[in-house]
């Protein structure tokens, strides 16, 4: 099992170092791209002489598209805060850039955003406006910010779609490929007047986006990242936010009235831009807000049926910011409130049977003092009895004595007085106990071969095994083996006591150690209890394995004793 989990955190490893080298080619490429468009290198603009050039938009957009990819797998990773900022932010520059010349596509006049920077010749190939990408292109843009936004959500749903939008910007890719095999314009979507082709290695580009995304599919279960303080994000976020679209929009001014003659035209443009920009802009403000406001209402909802006394209800922990550790505190209080509960409820529990042990051990006593001494008046006066009035003296006695022991189990669970402390063998207090106790012929019992001397108080621990060994006989129906064993190391000494028996059901292994609790018709349910009482005065633990039954108690030699 060790090694497939090697194997299993290996592959994973090894498809996020994929996805990174992906995200990186496409960098690389975006941002040789973008150069050649500033310094007007040919060889950069197209992958052939006479083939279709990737815009310069586009290739803005591969850069911050690759960025996106990157911190998305270092987010799976686990290693990177600043992902909650850069995912969001490359989404906003290239939803600017493909919104903005996705709308353009539909009106009867250019933007400004075709000349930005640089300006494409009215005659360059497949090309229906000078600079605009295809119809294509920009759509599969639009999917890839849908990509970044939906991959960081809280939303399982929404992450699977995310991931799965991988096979769709694959399929543009390759489609367009196919079009450059077959020699089939429309495949790589040029059509005259209406949409522009892709350019050929930005098809390639496209295939190793989706590439990506698909190879990230399998981790839509958040790994988890390191935490980034809200007031860090939400200050970056802002400055992105407002800082983003204003230099966009200068730069594109800028460009428009170099290439703009008529005012109108100007107005109209600029309008657009203005727009478009501000519908970006509040679509990723709401987004950014709900990723806050949706957490603080998932707490205020929790901390409402808290309040109305469900104490099982959990915030959702899974925000790696405030929110996240202000749900992990309120969930740790809600623990410690039931804990508390639990505790006071049993405290008050046993103040009842404190209360009640203490009159019913007072009360029945005496009359049983009583009863006993009668009987063996009559028994010294009547010299000469039957066997059967022996027989019932003897039932008689053995009633009584079987109440008192049962009014003892009670007032051993509920006396706290202190331990008398000494160095004593664990073999020797087990085969005293045994000594004294009615094992019947059929059970036999194996002693461990080995000891261990423990601080402890002898009488009480004689107590502890005696109750086990007889709950062992009872439990084998008088009949089978009760095996003892002993270990010892520098830390602890451990005595086990297993039986033969049935062993203990599902149902009743969690409550074997609650107060009142029996499944003897004779008996008090104090046994176990008291058994694990003394354990826990000496600083000990008592466990129980159900099947086959075996009760391990152990000593630790440098723990204190309560």
């Amino acid at each position: 099992m060790r090694d497939l989990n090697i194997f299993s955190e290996s592959s994973v490893m090894n498809k996020l170092t994929v996805t990174k080298i992906f995200s990186i080619i496409v960098i690389v490429i975006g941002i040789m791209v973008t150069f050649g468009w500033i310094f007007d290198i040919a060889s950069l603009k197209s992958i052939l002489p006479n083939y279709v050039t990737m815009k310069f938009s586009t290739s803005v957009s591969f850069i911050f598209s690759g960025v996106t990819l990157y911190f998305i797998s270092r987010f799976k990773e686990g290693k990177s805060a600043i992902a909650q900022i850069a995912i969001p932010a490359s989404g906003l520059v290239i939803a600017l850039f493909m919104v903005t010349n996705l709308i353009s596509s539909f009106l009867p006049f250019q933007t400004g955003l075709e000349n930005i920077f640089v300006k494409e010749t009215g005659n360059a190939i497949s090309t229906t406006i000078p600079g605009k990408p295809s119809i294509g292109t920009m759509v599969n843009f639009i999917f890839i910010i849908v990509y970044g936004i939906f991959s960081m959500s809280d939303s399982i749903r929404l992450r699977k779609f995310a991931f799965g939008v991988g096979y769709f910007v694959i399929g543009v890719g390759l489609v367009s490929l196919v079009g450059y095999i077959t020699n089939l314009p429309l495949l790589y979507y040029a059509s005259p007047g209406v949409s522009t082709a892709m350019a050929l290695h930005t098809s390639v580009l496209f295939v190793i986006l989706g590439s990506g995304m698909i190879l990230l599919r399998s981790y839509y279960q958040e790994i988890g990242t390191e935490s980034l303080s809200m007031k860090k994000k939400l200050m970056s976020l802002f400055l992105i936010i407002s800082m983003t679209p204003i230099i966009f929009l200068g730069v594109l001014s800028y460009g428009i009235t170099k290439e703009m003659v008529s005012a109108d035209a100007f107005e109209i443009s600029l309008l657009i831009l203005t727009a478009t920009s501000a519908i970006i802009v509040g679509i990723f403000s709401i987004s950014i807000s709900k990723s806050i406001v949706n957490p603080i209402l998932k707490i205020r909802h929790v901390v409402s049926q808290v309040s109305k006394g469900d104490l099982d209800v959990k915030a959702d922990e899974r925000s790696t910011d405030e929110l996240g550790d202000l749900a992990k505190d309120f969930n740790q209080m809600t623990t410690s409130i039931k804990l508390n509960e639990a505790m006071k409820i049993q405290n008050e529990k046993m103040v009842a049977i404190g209360n009640t042990a203490s009159r019913l051990a007072h009360d029945i006593r005496n009359p049983l003092s009583v009863i006993l001494n009668g009987i063996e008046l009559l028994k010294m006066y009547e010299k000469n009895m039957d066997e059967v009035k022996l027989r019932s003296y003897a039932r008689l006695e053995n009633a009584i004595h079987q109440i008192t022991a049962q009014i003892e189990d009670v007032m051993d669970f509920v006396r706290q007085s202190p331990l008398e402390l000494a160095k004593h063998s664990l073999l020797d207090i087990l085969k005293n106990t045994v000594g004294i106790i009615v094992i019947p012929n059929t059970v036999k019992i194996e002693f461990p071969k080995n000891d261990a001397i423990i601080i402890c108080d002898q009488l009480r621990i004689s107590n502890v095994f005696s109750n086990l060994i007889l709950n062992a006989i009872q439990a084998m129906n008088d009949n089978g083996t009760i095996k003892i064993r002993i270990t010892d190391d520098e830390n602890k000494s451990v005595i086990e006591f297993e039986d033969t028996g049935p062993g203990i059901s599902d149902e009743i292994l969690p409550k074997i150690f609650d107060p009142l609790f029996t499944t003897k018709a004779k008996g008090t349910g104090l046994g176990l209890a008291t058994c694990q009482s003394i354990i826990k005065q000496h600083g000990g633990t008592i466990l129980v394995n159900p099947k086959p039954t075996i009760f391990t108690i152990s000593f630790f030699k440098n723990k204190p004793t309560l």
